[in-house]
């Protein structure tokens, strides 16, 4: 859990411009609890804005992936959770996994730690029980490394965004990450939309199914 409180603490800096010595990150994101508060309410617009796309994502068969207590979208849904803070309270999904999962040869691969050996296990998550991968403000190039492999599988959609308030320094930069993101996917059976509030901006890439598939010529 503590990197993530990096992560965080990064993400609260890139996007505030801050400088600071306090090499503590729990601190620094203690400092800027009405920051989190603000993009807790932008949360809110982004899947209010994935409610009006049409995408499925608050049952358990979607899965975000990668993110906490403070930066979750979806605590009040039934999605399943696959996530590295084990202090979530359990009422909040259906299914709470403690754990990663990253994707290997376009699967999507879960690890979890194994206390009894030190060591992690890892699985392959069946198409059947999770479809659909979502996570959004990537922490790292990384954490959505190969995702585009699920999508073009054809086994699993994805749901990737980005949102942020206007003032946001890294703002341009998320979205520039996520337009090369969409870039790897094969074909057309996607949609691509973005929308701007009050508050922020919203950005999303996200597997439609439902879109008849055309191989798309580089």
């Amino acid at each position: 859990m503590e990197k993530y409180y990096k992560y965080i603490a990064d993400q609260i800096k890139s996007a505030t411009g801050i400088k600071t010595n306090n090499a503590d990150s729990r601190e620094i994101v203690a400092e800027h609890i009405d920051w989190l508060k603000e993009r807790r309410k932008i949360g809110e617009e982004y899947t209010k804005f994935l409610d009006y796309l049409g995408l499925n994502y608050q049952d358990p068969s979607c899965a975000e992936v990668g993110k906490t207590r403070l930066d979750s979208v979806i605590l009040p849904y039934e999605t399943t959770m696959i996530t590295p803070d084990s202090l979530i309270d359990s009422k909040h999904s259906k299914l709470i996994i403690n754990g990663d999962m990253k994707v290997i040869n376009s699967k999507p691969v879960l690890y979890t730690y194994n206390y009894d050996n030190y060591s992690y296990d890892a699985e392959i998550i069946p198409a059947d029980i999770i479809s659909t991968y979502m996570t959004q403000n990537p922490y790292l190039p990384n954490s959505i490394l190969s995702w585009e492999t699920l999508h073009n599988s054809k086994l699993h959609n994805i749901i990737v965004g980005v949102y942020g308030s206007w003032g946001e320094q890294d703002l341009l930069a998320k979205i520039k990450q996520l337009k090369a993101f969409k870039d790897k996917l094969a074909d057309d059976s996607y949609i691509e939309e973005h929308e701007s509030t009050q508050n922020g901006y919203l950005y999303v890439v996200a597997s439609n199914p439902k879109i008849k598939t055309r191989v798309r010529t580089r």
